[in-house]
């Protein structure tokens, strides 16, 4: 046989890194803890824009004293006049919170977020960290997250009480 085959040749691979979902879940925790204790947390009720004007959003981002600041805007229930209206904004990034990560958040210097997309956040990552798998050994010392996740469920069903 004339030329015949490599012995080695190129081989397939996958170099993706898997990361532990509590590990993930402890990265997003620290990493608001961060942002809390720098005073890089801005809390709004809601984000509302009436036209698809970028201009609206920058005077509300102005109003706050924002604008200079590489910020990353996150949401429960991102509308596409507001995504429309921030895309101009060369500092400013939308994003809802079921996709928020620790990459994102370490990129940005400010966090601005909805009352609500924080509460759903700390929910999820509680979520996440408190799964009980098979492994126990994580759920040692963690009986002060588990009173704050129950006092959160609590004043969730007061509120929901309150209004019905």
């Amino acid at each position: 046989w004339r030329k015949g085959q490599k012995a080695h040749g190129p081989v397939l691979r996958n170099f993706n890194i898997y990361t532990n979902r509590k590990q993930r879940a402890m990265a997003l925790m620290i990493t608001l803890a961060a942002k809390l204790e720098e005073d890089n947390i801005i809390v709004f009720d809601e984000f509302a824009v009436e036209d698809i004007k970028t201009k609206n959003v920058f005077s509300l981002l102005t109003q706050h004293g924002l604008h200079k600041f590489r910020c990353l805007i996150v949401d429960d229930n991102v509308t596409s006049e507001f995504e429309k209206s921030v895309a101009n904004l060369p500092l400013h990034t939308v994003m809802e919170q079921k996709k928020t990560n620790v990459y994102d958040l370490m990129k940005r210097d400010k966090l601005v977020i909805t009352a609500k997309a924080l509460e759903d956040i700390q929910r999820r990552v509680m979520a996440q960290y408190l799964h009980r798998g098979k492994m126990k050994a994580y759920l040692r010392n963690i009986e002060p997250y588990l009173v704050a996740s129950q006092e959160i469920a609590d004043s969730r069903n007061a509120a929901a009480s309150t209004e019905a």
